[in-house]
């Protein structure tokens, strides 16, 4: 098997069941699926999927802040993203 995976078709299948954020993302290809990936090879299939238009960013996921009340800067895993809904006509 290649050393990532195919971590861009399990993105799609997870993202099946819902929305979801680049830390669930990541830590449900690791714990579901087994595969012992970084969060590199996580961001590369994502950068992949979205350069294709197969998922779309559809929010952002505050609770990755735990109760800090001054955010100075934006953390890439509370980034949610979405499988781009094509219709079909």
């Amino acid at each position: 098997m290649p050393r990532k995976y195919n971590i861009d078709r399990v993105i799609l299948e997870i993202l099946q069941d819902g929305d979801l954020s680049r830390s669930e993302i990541g830590n449900k290809i690791r714990s579901e699926h087994g595969f012992n990936v970084t969060d590199k090879t996580v961001n590369e299939a994502i950068f992949k999927l979205l350069k294709n238009n197969r998922i779309t960013v559809t929010g952002y996921d505050l609770s990755i802040y735990d109760g800090v009340e001054r955010v100075q800067s934006l953390k890439p895993d509370g980034i949610v993203f979405g499988i781009v809904q094509r219709d079909p006509n």
